[in-house]
């Protein structure tokens, strides 16, 4: 499938959740190295990263297609892992599927953040769908260091 080119049909629709930027610059300034691990396709992450300029704000921008394992898998981990070492007990992961929250959980990560609205046409997934895993509305609630660091909402 020609994914660029169906991606370039919706790029009016690209751009950063509330707060991302900031977040992501305030992990910069506090010296944590940040990685962007996507499912999404090399293509379409050329197009993203056009439209915001997100590869200046991180350290990497990982596809799943880079590994040809998708993040639900636990294979995936152990190639990121090999690849780009990260501490389990440190690393914090924040996505949209509970499936890939599910995978990592599986494979060890102990920190795991759950956004509350995948899809901004869509409402906010409700509490008893988050499958026990911490939940953020806005990326300004775990500000690292931040004048506006409330604790996370979500489950226990």
């Amino acid at each position: 499938m020609p994914i660029a080119k169906l991606k370039e049909d919706v790029e009016h629709k690209i751009q950063f959740r509330p707060h991302v930027p900031d977040f992501l610059a305030s992990l910069k300034a506090a010296g944590k190295r940040s990685v962007i691990v996507t499912n999404a396709h090399r293509d379409s992450v050329n197009i993203k990263i056009r439209k915001t300029g997100l590869d200046q704000l991180v350290d990497r921008i990982i596809s799943s297609h880079d590994y040809q394992e998708p993040k639900e898998s636990q294979a995936f981990w152990q190639h990121l892992q090999r690849e780009e070492p990260f501490d389990l007990e440190r690393t914090v992961l924040i996505d949209d599927s509970l499936a890939v929250l599910e995978s990592a959980r599986r494979f060890g990560l102990a920190h795991l953040l759950c956004v509350y609205e995948p899809d901004s046409q869509k409402p906010k997934r409700p509490d008893t769908e988050l499958k026990g895993f911490k939940a953020v509305d806005e990326f300004n609630q775990i500000m690292p260091d931040g004048p506006h660091k409330p604790t996370p909402s979500g489950n226990e």
